[in-house]
């Protein structure tokens, strides 16, 4: 069970029948898409679109008026935010 060696849905965050289900919905309603990607939160959809966009290793130029709480995220998560 626990070596993840099984179809069945074992746990909410690594699978759910729900958001298979939505994801799936998402890509059908847009032509050309193959996948759509359900995230819990506003920053995780930031932070994954940001990922995508920069290829993980590009540079972000942000403004000085976005909050301490981002650019603490970015710094740690993101690396060097200078």
């Amino acid at each position: 069970m626990f070596a993840f060696n099984s179809e069945d849905d074992l746990y909410v965050r690594v699978s759910n029948p729900t958001t298979d289900i939505f994801e799936a919905r998402i890509a059908a309603m847009h032509p050309g898409a193959t996948a759509a990607v359900a995230l819990s939160s506003g920053m995780a959809a930031v932070t994954s679109s940001l990922i995508n966009v920069t290829g993980g290793t590009g540079r972000i130029l942000a403004s000085p008026g976005f909050t301490a709480v981002h650019l603490t995220a970015w710094s740690r998560y993101l690396g060097n935010t200078a």
